[in-house]
């Protein structure tokens, strides 16, 4: 199923679309209104969040998918946001040519403990359709779409897309400047739902 966390008048509700029909779970139970709250009851009851959802759509309103998309939000309430950094061959080459010390990430990309770096805080993250922050002092930013998992507990409870962007210029001035070329005002987005592993 794909889950919605919308905004509409300053309150907050939860979708659940399942064969093209979307379902308001708060409307069946008003103290689900994100997508934390599903997993931690579908936790307390041991039972998968998809199951709990569609018991919960047998008596939810039905909703449209147009008003779904006007009220979206961020598709989870992440207390912080981390990335796995160096994770793919051609990035190894591209940060090897843009830094000014390129010799700094070989061991990185064979060693058993992956790049994780902290990127975002919740008034760092932004919804689908707003606008993401470049720095002003950086002369080359660049988006880099993202697969976000949503951990609930250390386990995985869904999936999400992201965008982590990156002042290059920055980062390949030296690369103790990650923090700096990584975490700023309007950094990341996520979004715009949570798809879970079924």
């Amino acid at each position: 199923m794909q889950y919605h966390q919308l905004e509409v008048s300053g309150e907050r509700c939860l979708t659940a679309t399942r064969d093209s029909t979307t379902y308001d779970l708060t409307s069946a139970d008003e103290d689900l209104r994100t997508f934390g709250d599903l997993a931690r009851v579908a936790g307390i009851a041991r039972i998968p969040i998809d199951r709990l959802a569609a018991e919960l759509t047998e008596n939810a309103d039905v909703v449209d998918q147009e008003f779904v998309d006007q009220h979206t939000t961020v598709p989870v309430d992440a207390e912080e946001v981390w990335a796995a950094g160096v994770t793919y061959q051609i990035s190894e080459q591209a940060r090897e040519e843009e830094s000014s010390m390129p010799d700094m990430y070989y061991d990185v990309y064979d060693a058993d403990r992956p790049e994780i770096f902290f990127k975002a805080t919740p008034s760092r993250t932004v919804e689908p359709g707003d606008a993401i922050g470049v720095r002003d002092d950086s002369q080359w930013d660049v988006p880099e779409p993202e697969l976000g998992i949503v951990l609930r507990r250390g386990e995985i409870v869904g999936y999400t897309v992201g965008n982590d962007v990156s002042s290059r210029s920055i980062e390949g001035e030296n690369p103790l400047y990650l923090p700096q070329a990584k975490v700023y005002d309007r950094c990341c987005s996520l979004g715009p739902c949570v798809v879970t592993p079924d």
